[in-house]
């Protein structure tokens, strides 16, 4: 069993760490990045990050258990960091895709697709209108939403959900780049 860290960690101390611990923790990390070269970079990001608060760490556990958690810390963050980057990619092109010849009939014609969209809302069941009104002109929370209903805030999110699927069914027909433009200029 490994012993507790002493606080005053030497360059000796933190070599035997490191050739001790670096295999394995490269594996720990490949497990959740699935990569072992962004394995490798952010185990040799957790020691460099070890080694600069050397003297303010107080581990109340051996070091390859804290070393383990910070490691598997570091590498389920890489990966929020790397989905929200591939969400703004997809976005992007997206916005990419837009073509301003066969869609600038209908941006300026901004009054038909207000009709349209306005149409559709109208259709929703009254409730559901409501509750889609409360939450997307009046800026309400669905916990807010519920209150002010006397309702579950199970039923607002399933009423919500079945607003949007509605809504998209409804305008399929409109062009997605033309409704994204849409909803960002109303809310300039």
């Amino acid at each position: 069993m490994e012993q507790m860290l002493e606080a005053n960690i030497t360059i000796t101390h933190f070599e035997e760490f490191f050739h001790k611990h670096y295999k394995f923790l490269c594996l720990v990390s490949a497990q959740i990045v699935g990569d072992l070269d962004v394995s490798k970079d952010l185990v040799q990001e957790f020691y460099i990050d070890f080694w600069r608060r050397r003297d303010t760490i107080q581990l109340s556990s051996t070091f390859q258990a804290y070393a383990v958690r910070a490691v598997k810390n570091l590498a389920v963050s890489y990966i929020r960091k790397q989905e929200s980057l591939e969400a703004k990619r997809n976005f992007l092109e997206t916005i990419d895709c837009f073509d301003p010849q066969a869609d600038t009939e209908n941006l300026f014609n901004k009054e038909s697709l207000d009709t349209k969209i306005n149409a559709s809302i109208d259709k929703l069941p009254k409730e559901c209108r409501n509750i889609f009104l409360l939450h997307n002109l009046e800026g309400l929370s669905y916990a807010q939403i519920a209150e002010r209903n006397n309702i579950s805030i199970n039923t607002v999110k399933t009423q919500m959900k079945r607003a949007y699927a509605f809504l998209r069914t409804d305008l399929a027909e409109q062009s997605i780049n033309l409704l994204i433009i849409y909803f960002w200029l109303s809310k300039l």
